[in-house]
């Protein structure tokens, strides 16, 4: 559930082409012991922390061993949502977020 490729600064290049290995080697081993299983990633998508997060989301779903994208919206966890404001504001960053990535699939 939403693997990262977390790493200092300069080690981040490293972390990622790491990170992308380990997505092909999983996904392509899950197809050979289940080759009828979805298989996914499990990834929050673009998320507000992508330094953070350091990983490519369109081209760790483009191995042709994965089979669809996933998203999670943690408003809260984003700074999106504020108990003393409005909610609308929320669910339209929201809304945004998923139009983008359905966009994107």
């Amino acid at each position: 559930n939403e693997p990262r490729a977390v790493a200092a600064f300069d080690s981040r290049p490293r972390m990622q082409a790491a990170y992308m290995r380990w997505v092909a080697s999983s996904a392509e081993l899950i197809k050979q012991l289940a080759p009828n299983q979805l298989v996914t990633i499990g990834s929050e998508g673009w998320t507000p922390y992508a330094d953070y997060v350091n990983v490519d989301y369109l081209a760790a779903h483009s191995d042709p061993n994965v089979d669809y994208l996933t998203v999670h919206i943690w408003p809260q966890n984003w700074d999106w949502y504020d108990p003393e404001a409005s909610l609308d504001e929320t669910l339209e960053l929201s809304r945004t977020y998923l139009e983008q990535h359905v966009a994107s699939a």
